[in-house]
């Protein structure tokens, strides 16, 4: 579980040697809604087990973009799961800071929020926003929850930073969550690993949130940022 997000490093020590970063603005078009980027190529993992487990990731790149999929089982009910979920710290970017901001789409989602990302480097701070999205899906007789967020607004050598998620409950049992995981990545001097490391996060947050962290997770020591959310699950409006 090294997947970590490593990604800003790489791309504040280019935006220190290109110079001072133009603002921009990407459009998030409300007809999208919260559907998934694309649909997830990864498998589950083989079996339930007895802690939550994300699968092998699949990743490469196409279209202009890196990617990164994967699936998983949270040993949590649904309704925990989206509860999690709504605590903007679960669906954050790993970067030096987050600022959550109240959402601007209230009135077409039934989950709106933004969440404003901030790097230290050679040319001072620099931020970005990502706007959240999401509320209930429904696939193949199932009723579950659906979220989508994009780099939407900031600095323009992240042109762009994608990702959603998918959540029904287990076929057979309602104390297992599946999740389904899409990431999308083009910005300088990142690539195919920072893709998956977002994933990785994503996943390791949620757990986190729900309190199944310890010191060690699967053989591998747990790292802090997983552990920092609040665990209410409050969302914001």
């Amino acid at each position: 579980m090294e997947r970590r997000a490593g990604w800003a490093i790489a791309l504040l020590a280019w935006a220190g040697l290109a110079g001072c970063p133009e603002k921009v603005i990407d459009a998030f078009p409300l007809d999208v809604g919260y559907a998934m980027l694309e649909p997830c190529e990864a498998e589950l993992p083989t079996v339930i087990g007895t802690e939550s487990s994300l699968g092998e990731l699949v990743s490469g790149d196409r279209a202009g973009h890196d990617w990164a999929h994967g699936r998983g089982y949270v040993l949590a009910p649904i309704a925990d799961v989206w509860q999690a979920l709504q605590d903007p710290c679960v669906s954050r970017i790993h970067t030096d800071r987050f600022v959550p901001l109240p959402g601007e789409e209230g009135d077409s989602f039934p989950l709106s929020f933004r969440i404003q990302v901030e790097e230290d480097s050679p040319i001072g701070q620099v931020a970005w926003i990502h706007t959240y999205r999401g509320g209930e899906v429904a696939e193949g007789g199932r009723s579950g929850y659906g979220m989508r967020y994009q780099k939407t607004e900031g600095i323009e050598y992240v042109r762009t930073q994608s990702g959603s998620l998918e959540a029904f409950p287990a076929p057979g049992d309602p104390s297992v969550t599946e999740v389904a995981y899409v990431h999308w990545l083009d910005a300088e001097q990142v690539g195919v690993a920072q893709a998956e490391g977002a994933v990785n996060d994503w996943f390791m947050d949620l757990l986190g949130e729900l309190g199944q962290l310890g010191d060690v997770y699967q053989g591998n020591p747990v790292k802090p940022e997983w552990k920092i959310c609040s665990g209410n699950g409050a969302g914001i409006d």
